[in-house]
């Protein structure tokens, strides 16, 4: 997986310098290489492949959310119809510029397991955070 023409694991030594942060940022993901996008609306899920995969929710704020699922198409509604994570719901209800939900088709979920903690880890989006749970 290489991002504005350099490995990963470059990018991520590279991190602590805000040139290359804001470089980073602002190329992702269009320079990821994605297997598919689309806009984050209700038509558009019939595009989206029933297969496992990594997704990722962005705008032109960056990428906002990673998740992994065996159902792509499946969760890609899951996302536009329910609110469980507070933090999405408020990037999804006020989004700046087109709202997009891009993916990577991984072989099983092992792969997606590892391909998303690792895009988590590299790019820490805003709604990755822990939910807190109601006592």
């Amino acid at each position: 997986m290489v991002a504005s023409g350099r490995p990963v694991n470059d990018l991520r030594k590279a991190w602590r310098s805000p040139e290359l942060r804001r470089e980073a940022f602002l190329s992702v993901p269009g320079n990821l290489d994605v297997d598919g996008s689309v806009m984050f609306r209700a038509l558009q899920a019939r595009l989206v492949p029933e297969v496992c995969g990594v997704y990722l929710v962005h705008d032109l704020r960056g990428v906002l959310y990673v998740g992994r699922s065996v159902d792509l198409q499946r969760r890609f509604e899951e996302h536009r119809l329910q609110k469980a994570n507070p933090f999405l719901a408020l990037a999804l209800g006020s989004p700046f510029g087109d709202m997009r939900f891009s993916w990577i088709a991984t072989p099983d979920e092992a792969e997606a397991d590892r391909l998303e903690r690792e895009l988590i880890s590299w790019l820490q989006p805003a709604c990755n955070r822990l939910v807190p749970t109601p006592l």
